[in-house]
């Protein structure tokens, strides 16, 4: 798996962007790669200044091989062969391992912003009707404490959509669970299978505003729930089909009852 620093300060910048508290676990080790990798990049050292610092050793009548400078510029070009990578790798790697030991914990600390914007946005939706956030004018034109529920909204709309990116990029950095596009709305909500087939909501990305229009139980995903969400769906069009071959039997089977009393 490829490790980035940067996938996993963003993460951190989510969480800490919706108020939530970042395990300092993962703080920690965040800082200490980044740290790793400030100090490696400045070991560094132009190839021309070994050259010059055995000039200069030899002009001041020193042994080369004995001169400090010699040696600092000699072990830190030696160091950059390749160990420069390794030391960096080692550090981002405890990173990694600092984020996967605290999945769950995150996606806990994202359940109240996220229930608290599932809310407002329920709230705003009673006064300002099915219409697109977009239509900024229209729903200015309404009047009175419109714009305020507009803005209280917008923001929790904006809300939803960051932590279901930072759910997302946890998952592709952790490996925690398999997503696919085909159930990305499961990821943000509840839906029975009617609500699946009504909306044909495979490969939907809807906004959270957009999933409560439709009906949707808002509800951010867990390691165990989201399998759950989508094992449900195939379980219940397993047992409709089931059903249905088992009507399509019995009618079967009084037919024939049917011609053979006749």
């Amino acid at each position: 798996m490829t490790i980035s620093l940067a996938q996993i300060q963003g993460i951190i910048s989510t969480t800490e962007t919706i108020g939530a508290i970042v395990p300092a676990e993962i703080t920690k080790a965040v800082k200490r790669a980044a740290n790793v990798r400030e100090a490696v990049y400045a070991m560094t050292s132009d190839r021309n200044e070994l050259s010059t610092a055995v000039l200069a050793a030899i002009d001041a009548k020193r042994d080369p091989a004995a001169d400090p400078e010699v040696q600092r510029i000699t072990t830190m070009q030696a160091l950059s062969d390749g160990v420069q990578t390794q030391v960096s790798n080692l550090a981002d790697a405890d990173a990694l391992s600092a984020l996967q030991g605290n999945v769950d914990t995150l996606i806990e600390s994202w359940q109240e912003p996220f229930d608290k914007a599932a809310q407002e946005i329920a709230t705003a939706a009673k006064r300002l009707g099915n219409i697109k956030l977009e239509e900024a004018a229209a729903i200015l034109h309404q009047g009175g404490d419109a714009a305020e529920h507009w803005g209280i909204a917008t923001r929790a709309n904006r809300t939803i959509r960051e932590i279901l990116d930072a759910f997302a990029l946890l998952a592709h950095t952790t490996g925690f669970a398999a997503l696919t596009r085909h159930y990305i709305v499961q990821r943000m909500a509840e839906v029975t299978l009617e609500q699946w087939e009504e909306h044909q909501l495979k490969e939907q990305k809807l906004s959270a505003w957009e999933a409560h229009h439709l009906g949707l139980t808002l509800s951010l995903a867990t390691r165990e729930t989201l399998p759950l969400r989508i094992h449900q769906l195939s379980k219940t069009r397993d047992s409709r089909a089931a059903t249905a071959k088992d009507r399509e039997n019995n009618k079967g089977s009084g037919d024939w009852m049917d011609k053979y009393k006749k």
